[in-house]
């Protein structure tokens, strides 16, 4: 009896969709740019700038020089549609804001917000803009290093619902294209809510790693985008990555300049849309292994969708959004050719597993899973089978070697390159040579064994650089950054939701070690097998975590966020294994939604 994907369709039926998933992106992108025209202000930027005339006027605003009395002024035109409410970052002290020529009283700035050019101040300009034209005017003083300003507006609820309003044709596409439940739907379109009020409360510049500091994402995508060439490898802090993700990204910064767009926003937008990509594609792979057990295929769904991590990486602009992307799309694929052994399952795995590789060189793992998959197809052909079916495991296995073969060898030539001539010290992680010694952390087996339950329960946000925080536990570390990252939110409401999510996760890996424990004494051959696609990729993609952190002992290693593709055959491991699991699942996600969208 032949077997076949019980969601599987015909090539022609299947390319359709695609056709018609192409034609709701088109709608999406155009409705997202109107959105975003709609809602951000346009503005004229000018200078002056003591001791430093080549300083370029734009926003976010630097300069080079050091003094007092540095000012810059910001032409804005103001309609209805004009946000009132602007976010303020100075460096290094905010003096005084004049607009229209009548200075603006600062004394309800919180302390020390004139100072702070990492979360800077919000501040309500409506009483001081009139309709038409105004000039507003911000006299800097800088002590030391580089100084500048930048003013990002706050754009509200309506204006944010409606650059969401614009993610829908995208999502419903997406849902189609996997074949996804209207119930599966449903729950994403909830989980585009929270991600767009986590958006509304977080600038571009916020819980973000190496995005815009002269060599980062942004500029290796701005980069791109000017010189239409890849800038040279060792030029940039970033600038070692395959290239996959800042090409798309130039396109899209061109696309936003053309238009007018704020550059930022617009990176953003992709990440989201990427990030949906991920959310779709893993719950289409979802149903495809779950089938009619609807309850169970609902819950494993949530549990990605409203993950706390995912939310926050959701939005950040970085080549992780195209790497989650695209990982989702290759075990999409994985999994219908595991089940049905459809050769153009195949050709697509291997090409999705090509490209995520020329996206991050972390989607190594999908190669060593898919590569383990299918020669193991073809092993298990040699003695069983007749000749005809091993010839076709053999061509099988030389289609995934040969395609995503060549997208490892592009992902890595450039480095290997450049290792070889000694310009740089890994070959992996080109940087290595530059990060701190203060997140150089200890790799001995105390370090791995067991996890530091007092300080996980007790200590919420994780901090690479500060020991308290349990940075040096190995598990501790991929437990607490799978939840809220590398990164930390004020206030007491969500600092004890973080703890709760602790609480929650802790329960269900005892759940999960439970019923692993269980079913090991009924023995689990038969079902191994069949669950050996998932079995690989859990393996794998915690194996990588450990080796790198072996190999480069630094903190910054041991993030999640280059295993959050593990969190699919988590959720399935959940989502089957009995009512506790699943009212814990429920939990976390509504504490996560009750985060987001109190911020």
């Amino acid at each position: 009896m032949k077997l076949r994907c019980p969601a599987s369709r015909s090539d022609m039926s299947f390319s359709s969709d695609i056709c018609r998933f192409l034609r709701a992106l088109l709608f999406s992108v155009l409705a997202i740019s109107a959105a975003l025209w709609l809602s951000w202000p346009r503005f004229s930027v000018q200078a002056l700038v003591a001791h430093d005339p080549s300083s370029k006027p734009a926003l976010p605003w630097v300069f080079h020089s050091i003094g007092d009395d540095n000012q810059l002024s910001v032409g804005l035109d103001v309609s209805w549609l004009t946000p009132r409410s602007w976010l303020i970052k100075p460096d290094d002290d905010l003096r005084k804001i004049v607009i229209n020529g009548n200075s603006i009283p600062l004394d309800g700035v919180r302390p020390g917000g004139l100072q702070d050019y990492t979360n800077g101040f919000v501040i309500d300009l409506s009483p001081y803009l009139a309709k038409g034209h105004n000039e507003i005017v911000f006299f800097v003083d800088n002590h030391g290093g580089d100084g500048g300003l930048d003013m990002r507006p706050m754009l509200g609820a309506w204006r944010w619902s409606l650059i969401g309003i614009g993610f829908l044709p995208l999502l419903f596409g997406l849902a189609r294209l996997f074949r996804l439940r209207g119930t599966q739907t449903a729950v994403l379109c909830l989980a585009l809510v929270v991600l767009c009020c986590y958006w509304s409360a977080t600038p571009w510049n916020v819980r973000t790693h190496d995005v815009s500091n002269g060599d980062g994402h942004f500029d290796y995508i701005v980069y791109v985008a000017t010189h239409l060439a890849l800038p040279n490898p060792m030029q940039g802090w970033t600038f070692y990555h395959p290239p996959a993700y800042y090409m798309l990204g130039a396109v899209v910064y061109r696309w936003a300049q053309w238009l007018s767009l704020p550059a930022a926003e617009s990176m953003q937008a992709l990440s989201l849309a990427l990030w949906l990509v991920f959310l779709a594609a893993s719950a289409g792979t979802l149903r495809l292994v779950l089938r009619n057990r609807h309850g169970a295929l609902i819950v494993a769904t949530i549990a990605v969708a409203f993950w706390p991590s995912g939310i926050i990486h959701g939005l950040r602009i970085g080549n992780d959004a195209a790497l989650y992307a695209s990982v989702a799309i290759a075990t999409w694929f994985m999994i219908r050719w595991w089940r049905a052994r459809r050769r153009t399952d195949l050709w697509a795995f291997a090409t999705v597993t090509a490209l995520s590789l020329l996206c991050k060189s972390n989607a190594t793992v999908l190669l060593g899973a898919g590569g383990i998959l299918v020669l193991s197809t073809l092993l298990s052909t040699l003695f069983r089978h007749k000749a005809y079916k091993r010839r076709r495991a053999f061509v099988d296995l030389a289609i995934f070697s040969g395609v995503a073969g060549c997208g490892l060898a592009l992902s890595f030539a450039v480095r290997i390159y450049y290792y070889l001539r000694g310009d740089i010290s890994n070959w992996l992680i080109a940087n290595v040579g530059g990060l701190s010694s203060g997140l150089r952390v200890p790799v001995d087996i105390k370090s791995f064994l067991p996890l530091d339950i007092p300080t996980f329960l007790t200590v919420p946000w994780m901090d690479p650089g500060n020991d308290a925080s349990g940075r040096a536990n190995f598990w501790n570390y991929l437990l607490r950054s799978s939840l809220s990252g590398e990164f930390s939110f004020d206030g007491a409401l969500h600092r004890t939701l973080a703890i709760l999510w602790g609480i929650v996760l802790l329960a269900l890996c005892w759940v999960a070690l439970d019923r692993f424990a269980h079913d090991m004494k009924r023995g689990m051959g038969r079902d191994l097998y069949r669950q050996r696609p998932w079995l690989l990729l859990s393996i794998f993609w915690l194996a990588s975590l450990l080796a790198l952190r072996i190999q480069l002992p630094f903190s910054c290693s041991n993030d999640f966020r280059y295993v959050l593709p593990i969190l699919v055959p988590a959720a399935l491991y959940w989502a089957s294994g009995g009512r506790v699991a699943r009212i814990l699942v429920m939990l976390m996600a509504l504490l996560s939604a009750l985060f987001f969208v109190s911020l």
